[in-house]
């Protein structure tokens, strides 16, 4: 309620006068705040969506059926994500990416490219993907633990497709247990 006052009242902090739909009206005609509203859906689509969900619910199912050391290996990599501190993971993706001593451009022999100034939000995008698919794959992976094996077999025997299989059995079940 108080964001929604705010932004029906003008500035002025000690005599705020209320101005209706005024602020929205200017936000929404500002080609910076179009902008930077569609720089914040492809970041949230991008990051979000079809990075972390997209991935982790991937990762989980791939890793569902799979035993052993495979399994344990790919868990490790993904979980090395998430435990060290932000701090320290910037200050790695830093120097992988940094224009005239980066990792990466050792490796791809393209010395003073800025990955960080030149492709900023898709880089921003993929630390972010790196960071956060590791939550998102613990969380889908308890949920499809969750998920009886024999309805995935008869979705399997009613030649139930690799897009029809989470759409018809999974997401119903997860749904139906929490």
């Amino acid at each position: 309620m108080w964001t929604i006052y705010l932004g029906l009242t003008g500035l002025a902090a000690a005599n705020p006068q209320v101005v209706g739909l005024g602020n929205y009206t200017g936000a929404l005609e500002d080609p910076r705040f179009l902008t930077s509203l569609w720089l914040t859906v492809l970041y949230v689509g991008g990051s979000a969506i079809i990075g972390q969900a997209g991935l982790g619910f991937t990762l989980a199912g791939i890793l569902r059926t799979r035993t052993g050391p495979v399994r344990r290996l790919v868990e490790g990599v993904v979980l090395l994500s998430w435990i060290p501190p932000s701090t320290v993971v910037g200050f790695l993706w830093f120097a992988l990416l940094d224009r005239d001593e980066g990792t990466l451009n050792a490796l791809l022999h393209t010395p003073g490219f800025a990955w960080l100034l030149d492709h900023p939000l898709l880089s921003i995008i993929i630390f972010d993907v790196w960071r956060g698919t590791a939550f998102s794959m613990m969380l889908y992976a308890a949920a499809l633990e969750n998920v009886p094996p024999a309805h995935l077999e008869t979705a399997r025997l009613a030649d139930a497709g690799v897009l029809q299989q989470p759409r018809d059995v999974v997401f119903p079940a997860s749904a139906a247990t929490s």
